[in-house]
Parts: C-alpha cells; sequence; structure tokens
C-alpha cells in the first residue's frame, strides 16, 4: 500500500498538482488470455474468476440481478409502456452503478475498461 500526502504548511504551483491522497492495493490487471476477438460474456467470466470466491459469488449476483431486468425492459418496450420502460431503465441504471463500483474495489482502470466495453457490448441497455 502507498499513501502520498501534499504537506499543508508548504503551498506552491506544484502542490496544487500533488495528488493529495493516493492507494494502490492488490487490484487485478488487464488478463493476458483476453483479447479483442473474446466474446464478452468470456470476458467478463475471466475476470471474474480472478476475484476470491466470495467476491466472485458477489460478482455472479450483480451480474444476475442486471441480467433479470432485461425480460422487464422488453415487455414494457414491446407493450410501448413509456412508464414502465423508465422504471426499468431507473433499476438498470442502478444496478449498473452497483456493478461499476464492484469493478473499482477490485480491477485496476485498464481491467475496469476492459469489463466496461465487454459489458456494454453485452448487454445493449447499458449503452
Amino acid at each position: 500500500m502507498m499513501l502520498t500526502v501534499a504537506s499543508p504548511v508548504v503551498r506552491s504551483h506544484a502542490a496544487e498538482d500533488a495528488k493529495l491522497l493516493s492507494i494502490t492495493g492488490d487490484l487485478i490487471d488487464v488478463l493476458a488470455t483476453v483479447d479483442e476477438d473474446t466474446e464478452p460474456s468470456v470476458v467478463i467470466d475471466r475476470y471474474y474468476r480472478e476475484l476470491s470466491n466470495s467476491d466472485q459469488k458477489k460478482a455472479a449476483e450483480l451480474r444476475q440481478d442486471l441480467i433479470s431486468l432485461i425480460p422487464n425492459y422488453e415487455i414494457a418496450f414491446a407493450a410501448a409502456d413509456t412508464a414502465e420502460m423508465n422504471s426499468v431503465l431507473s433499476e438498470v441504471a442502478f444496478r449498473w452503478a452497483v456493478i461499476r463500483t464492484f469493478h473499482a474495489e477490485h480491477f485496476t482502470d485498464p481491467a475496469r475498461a476492459a469489463l466496461y466495453s465487454a459489458y456494454v457490448e453485452q448487454y445493449l441497455l447499458l449503452n
């Protein structure tokens, strides 16, 4: 773990650009086994396999919570029910935010970008 704190006593232009707090830990980085041609669901699965068992279960639950909303949206869309579509999209946005927060806690920026791309490609509602 690395901790960097700017001194509150010395103030200069350099201090304004300095990191006030930087914490790094055991985050999962980009996987060498994933490339641009890998199916989105496989990309997600491979990253999630790198997590601890308990975090794998949590990730699967979060993903399933999101997936479970897709039929609700499809029904609302087919019925042209704008209010229901908006309600479902609001719930999708919330679930997506929870998943992205989970990713921020477990993956590096480049790994999160790969997961983001995979999710958006797999679940068009997120785009």
